[in-house]
């Protein structure tokens, strides 16, 4: 199935646009659910009353960059992780579709969703969750080689310097 701008998984508030240090988190991404997210603040986005906006949640897809390092495609949730009692806010998780060797806690992270996978649910068992992010993985790493998405890859704002997040969009 191609993935396009004209598919209703592409909310028209997208793409959206993050840059913020990386915030420490549940710590469950790498340990319990064997993906390892970057936790950014809401602030972080250029538009925080969209992302703060009750219909703005699911998991998306598109790119994101660690510092001045190479840009890699990513997933990302936006919500408040229903399968997990203990999440009172709404959290931006970032998980780069790439290995790093080391956490990057205290970095900066841009990162911009072009896309969307699906909507925030809870699940049956820790298990059906997995196999639903690993699911998410999969539709990310081909949705983004795919027309309009993969020109994101290029993005002026990716460009920028490390410490400018002052206005994260591409002008």
């Amino acid at each position: 199935k191609s993935i396009g701008a004209d598919d209703p998984m592409n909310p028209s508030y997208l793409p959206l646009y993050f840059c913020s240090e990386v915030l420490k988190g549940f710590g469950r991404g790498g340990s319990k659910l064997g993906c390892p997210t970057a936790n950014l603040a809401l602030t972080g986005s250029t538009d925080p009353d969209t992302v703060g906006a009750p219909h703005v949640n699911g998991v998306f897809f598109g790119f994101a960059q660690v510092n001045d390092q190479p840009i890699y495609p990513m997933v990302m949730s936006i919500g408040w992780n229903p399968h997990f009692a203990d999440v009172t806010e709404k959290q931006v998780e970032v998980h780069i579709l790439h290995q790093y060797a080391e956490d990057f806690y205290g970095e900066t992270v841009r990162a911009v969703a072009t896309g969307r996978v699906r909507g925030m649910e809870k699940f049956g068992s820790l298990e059906a969750l997995i196999a639903a992010i690993e699911n998410d993985k999969r539709v990310a790493t081909e949705a983004v080689t795919q027309a309009p998405h993969s020109a994101y890859r290029d993005d002026p704002f990716f460009k920028r310097s490390t410490s400018d997040c002052s206005s994260a969009a591409s002008s």
